[in-house]
């Protein structure tokens, strides 16, 4: 087939042996960097569907990159909302940047869930 992947052509860096656990997590971590880049609703519900298989790490980095971004914040809510997520596995000071959007939906989620908080 094709060449292993060995000597000069390795990976180099953050990329891992197949099956290294560490490995797949910084995979993760690398791809997470990059579809935060992405304000969809619909990249945020597949981060989301994946949510409870995570390592409380990842969530973290996923809740942050959904929080970033207006559709990440609003579908990352509403699961919140539905009681799919835990309010309380948010941390209050994870929602404060979502005033910056000016969205009164936002707002009105994040006040319901966390009170009222005040944009730093």
């Amino acid at each position: 087939m094709g060449a292993a992947l060995v000597g000069p052509a390795a990976p180099r860096g953050p990329v891992r042996a197949r099956g290294s656990s560490e490995g797949a997590e910084e995979l993760r971590l690398a791809a997470l960097e990059v579809l935060q880049q992405i304000d969809s609703g619909e990249v945020a519900a597949s981060l989301l569907r994946e949510y409870p298989r995570l390592s409380p790490a990842l969530r973290t980095r996923v809740r942050a990159a959904l929080l970033s971004r207006p559709a990440g914040a609003l579908t990352l809510l509403e699961q919140v909302d539905a009681s799919r997520i835990p309010a309380a596995e948010v941390a209050q000071g994870e929602v404060r940047g979502v005033a910056q959007f000016g969205d009164a939906r936002l707002d009105a989620l994040v006040r319901k869930h966390w009170g009222k908080i005040h944009a730093t």
